[in-house]
């Protein structure tokens, strides 16, 4: 508790600091220099975690109106935003694969191919876990299901005398759901919330297939890096010295596929054609394939049970996130950063590169929302793009693509809590993993950006 209030003083010490010089020594208004205001106490909030994140989503919407930044009308019209409901329809999918079973089902029968050997079991969970990319479009929650296959299986192949397999398999089901999240639009929250944005602000039109398109080739290469990586830092036997039963047992015991699992095939097929055609750009087809599973007949889910245990926190961060990004716009309170800027008018596109992933990992370090990491940052780097002459859409672009990079420390998401929780890796290993990783996505996004991108028609330059 002193502790906390420590915290508090010195930030709100250095925000008298800020404010006295945002008042004397700027033209801003009022209601920008609010904005901001609102905006260093959610990253404040949001880093030490003094109070619950939802908290501090909630402390947002209320301050807004309250400083008259925003008005109350625009403050939680947010909320009505149909990024808000196509993301509620996805939890609702994530549901239904839970429930179901389908999930589980999946996984096993992935594992089931790696034929005896721990080397092949691992690459099947790294596999398993970007497959389901595309299947449970929610980084916390399909992290949550593999854990428990997974490691559950780990759990029973482990003799105590190989702990670093168990220690490699919680680490790679980890980090490889966080970094390629960003692989297509509804890989997680964030992700959704950054194309809107473009759309939006930049007029930039993305569909599910052109985004595909642009990100599955980076986020293959660094499978391979990610691999490479864990197997090198957490060298383990590769045989399964005897216990290659277990995985068809596990299987087997699953019996045949029920109706409800068949339902979810055919709903999660239908979803993924109407991505592949573009519907999701005109319609919300999220929330259409969600609103089928509790229809009476042809439904998979129990409505009240189903809504109870539906991530609602997420959706009042996501909220959050697009008021204070409203906030920031409006008001401008973000551009007088740009106005002092003029010196560094000679960065060239390799050190901007190198730049955005930077400055995103530093602040992902510190905020473990994501959502809130990209609508904080997305306004910053579009108005700086637009200063130093390049294009905002390519800058913005990284800086997505960086936001997935949370994997430094267990506290920067529910995903690495999550497999953090087993007890099979300390915070060391993962800040060890996590360098490493970051190093090579980050070569990987400067070949990206560089070769590739420009291919498709995205350059740095306008």
């Amino acid at each position: 508790m002193k502790g906390n209030l420590k915290k508090v003083l010195v930030f709100f010490m250095l925000m008298g600091v800020v404010n006295y010089f945002l008042i004397f020594k700027t033209e801003l208004s009022r209601e920008a220099i609010l904005s901001l205001d609102v905006f260093f106490l959610a990253v404040f909030l949001w880093s030490t975690e003094i109070i619950h994140p939802t908290l501090t989503a909630l402390l947002i919407f209320c301050l807004l109106p309250i400083f008259k930044i925003l008005p109350l009308e625009d403050a939680f019209m947010v909320m009505g935003n149909s990024i808000i409901w196509r993301l509620l329809g996805i939890f609702v999918m994530t549901k239904g694969m839970e429930a179901t079973g389908l999930a589980q089902r999946i996984a096993l029968r992935i594992l089931n191919m790696a034929k005896g050997n721990l080397y092949y079991l691992l690459l099947m969970m790294e596999l398993i876990t970007f497959i389901f990319v595309f299947l449970v479009p929610a980084a916390a929650a399909r992290t949550a299901i593999l854990a428990s296959v997974c490691l559950g299986l780990v759990q029973k192949l482990d003799n105590g005398r190989d702990h670093n397999f168990a220690k490699a398999a919680s680490i790679i089901i980890a980090v490889t759901s966080m970094v390629t999240s960003n692989t297509i639009i509804v890989g997680a929250s964030a992700t959704i919330y950054a194309i809107g944005y473009l759309e939006k602000n930049l007029h930039y039109k993305v569909t599910y297939l052109s985004w595909l398109q642009s990100n599955l080739p980076p986020n293959l290469l660094i499978l391979i890096v990610i691999y490479v990586v864990i197997v090198k830092l957490f060298p383990f036997n590769g045989k399964l010295e005897g216990k290659e039963e277990i995985l068809k047992a596990e299987l087997q015991g699953l019996g045949p596929m029920s109706p409800a699992q068949w339902k979810m095939v055919i709903y999660l097929g239908l979803l993924l054609f109407a991505w592949l055609i573009g519907l999701d750009y005109s319609l919300p087809v999220e929330f259409m394939a969600g609103t089928l599973l509790f229809l009476p007949g042809i439904g998979v889910l129990d409505r009240k049970e189903s809504f109870k245990a539906l991530d609602w926190e997420s959706i009042i961060l996501f909220g959050s996130g697009l008021a204070m990004a409203e906030s920031l716009n409006k008001t401008g309170g973000i551009n007088y950063l740009v106005q002092n800027l003029g010196g560094l008018s000679g960065l060239n596109e390799i050190t901007a590169i190198i730049g955005i992933v930077l400055i995103t990992v530093a602040v992902r370090l510190g905020m473990a929302n994501m959502t809130g990491v990209v609508a904080t940052l997305l306004p910053v780097f579009t108005s700086l793009s637009f200063a130093l002459g390049f294009n905002p859409v390519w800058a913005c672009t990284v800086c997505i693509m960086a936001s997935s990079l949370g994997i430094l420390v267990p506290s920067q998401s529910m995903s690495m809590l999550t497999t953090y929780s087993y007890g099979y890796y300390t915070s060391k290993d993962m800040f060890k993993t996590g360098i490493l990783v970051i190093l090579g996505y980050g070569l990987i996004i400067m070949a990206t950006s560089h070769f590739y991108w420009p291919y498709l028609g995205l350059h740095a330059l306008p």
